[in-house]
């Protein structure tokens, strides 16, 4: 799960999306608050927190040696020593990359910030969230990092590019028993390649070890407390910070929250829940107008969708740009599902189907290209793999068997038969790492988090913002009326939104801040 990759300056793409009450934002009543800084080992109420037995002394006292980047001499690129596994420390060691732009006024502290994923390099996003917020720019180093298995820090590469494109060309929604073969024998040939490559590394991926990384991150910066910024998965991470290292939270903004007590197998049922809700209002927005190509009756125009997706899969279209990789109903499917991620790529979706109708394939096969983060010169970032290491060891044996994974795939279908037949996480039936830490509700007492939610997410739905809200006492939780993956994403309100609470500490008068993307 990520931001919407092309909402963001400087970064093109199609991010993964893994998958009551709002929270004590109701308390507001209308004043504006200010979130003052927290520091030492207490909670609000001063109650003191116990000392934190894991605190990784060899690592934390280590600094950084800043040089220019290569790619943006504006930014700073710098190493970050952590170990492969923190449960022995004086073993095998990880370099990971980092990269920091300066504050572009008098500085007030490091911002940490992770754009999702799993999977995502996180150091390139700095450059680009100091373009989207100038402000926060202003007053902080924006700091970037690729988690570990990620871009420069040790890349997880399993399939060539060659394997990748058999890969996606096997139907990851079959309908019938031999399908369901082929997909399952690829899905166990990923990952026993990713055993034979990086066996290692695998079981040391998950979430903790990036959030105990992150904490390393925050001494080696010299900061007595983590300012962070983490979209989708990345606000899992800092959930999982905030979970260990309570004393150590500073102004934390979480944006498209994901819920750490949904289990594998709920993730996929709400994933196909929320691309289906997506996809309705996707249908209805375009059928209002009068220029749709897909007609002015919702229920024709889904029609024609999952007709073009069965001709599809029974005669694949060749896309003039690349006739050797011909486009399948499967393609269409991960194209519609990158589309549907935000508003705002809308249009782009509507020509896309309106071209494939016409026999034209071509912008269906950039764009599932692009949601397999294959670029256009054929290579492969190794994103799905590293999304895969660490979702799989989000899972229990159990809920990640064959058994598990078909009950889950068969509820998704009964709440939407366009997108829950998807078998995303196969993989995961055979993966070689066992289970790290697993699902669970996150409960902490720290200064007040800024979440923040678009009601119709079709990523990371808007009830994971509210569960994880209730949790995380002294949270605040806005939203937005919007179906898009990415609050900050939507234009100047919710932009200001973020930069005065991480900036001044200031939290909204009301729990909808922005009612438009003004």
């Amino acid at each position: 799960m990520g931001v919407p990759a092309a909402a963001l300056p400087g970064r093109h793409g199609h991010a993964h999306a893994l998958p009551g009450r709002s929270g004590p934002s109701a308390q507001l009543g209308g004043r504006r608050h200010r979130v003052q800084r927290q520091s030492g080992p207490f909670r609000a109420g001063g109650e003191p927190l116990p000392v934190d037995a894991g605190k990784d002394s060899s690592y934390v006292g280590q600094k950084l040696s800043w040089r220019p980047c290569p790619r943006l001499h504006a930014a700073q690129c710098a190493t970050l020593t952590v170990p492969v596994d923190y449960t022995r420390p004086d073993g095998a060691r990880l370099r990971l990359a980092v990269e920091k732009l300066p504050a572009s006024g008098k500085k007030q502290g490091s911002l940490v910030v992770n754009p999702g994923g799993p999977g995502v390099p996180g150091g390139q996003f700095a450059p680009a969230l100091a373009q989207l917020a100038p402000a926060v720019h202003a007053h902080y180093d924006i700091v970037g990092f690729d988690p570990r298995g990620v871009g420069g820090s040790s890349q997880l590469h399993c399939l060539t590019d060659a394997a990748h494109d058999a890969y996606y060309a096997t139907d990851h929604a079959p309908a019938f028993r031999a399908g369901k073969d082929r997909l399952r024998r690829q899905a166990l040939a990923l990952a026993k390649a990713c055993q034979a490559k990086a066996g290692a590394l695998l079981p040391h991926m998950g979430t903790a070890e990036v959030a105990r990384d992150m904490d390393v991150l925050r001494a080696a910066l010299g900061e007595a407390d983590l300012d962070y910024a983490g979209f989708s998965y990345g606000t899992l991470l800092g959930q999982y910070y905030a979970e260990r290292y309570p004393g150590h939270v500073g102004r934390m903004y979480l944006d498209s929250v994901m819920d750490p007590a949904r289990t594998l197998p709920e993730i996929i049922k709400d994933g196909a829940v929320g691309a289906q809700k997506a996809y309705e209002a996707f249908l209805a927005h375009c059928t209002r107008q009068p220029s749709c190509p897909l007609g002015d009756d919702q229920a024709a125009a889904d029609r024609r969708i999952t007709q073009l997706v069965t001709r599809l899969n029974s005669h694949p279209l060749a896309a003039k740009t690349d006739p050797a990789r011909p486009v399948t109903g499967s393609d269409l499917r991960d194209a519609l599902g990158a589309g549907l991620t935000s508003e705002q790529g809308w249009p782009s979706l509507v020509r896309a189907l309106a071209s494939a109708e016409s026999g034209d394939v071509t912008a269906v096969r950039a764009l599932a290209d692009d949601a397999h983060r294959r670029g256009r010169n054929g290579v492969f970032s190794g994103a799905d793999e590293s999304f895969l290491a660490v979702a799989c060891a989000f899972a229990t044996r159990e809920q990640r068997s064959d058994q598990a994974l078909d009950r889950a795939v068969a509820a998704a279908t009964a709440m939407s038969p366009l997108f829950g037949p998807v078998d995303a996480f196969r993989p995961c039936a055979h993966w070689p790492a066992a289970s790290a830490v697993t699902a669970h509700a996150i409960k902490t007492t720290t200064g007040p988090i800024l979440l923040a939610n678009n009601t119709g997410d079709p990523s990371t739905p808007l009830a994971w913002a509210q569960s994880a809200a209730r949790n995380l006492h002294g949270s605040v939780l806005v939203t937005h009326p919007a179906t898009s993956h990415g609050f900050v994403t939507l234009g100047p309100c919710p932009v200001r939104t973020m930069s005065d609470y991480l900036v001044s500490g200031t939290i909204p008068r009301t729990t909808t801040p922005c009612t438009n993307a003004t």
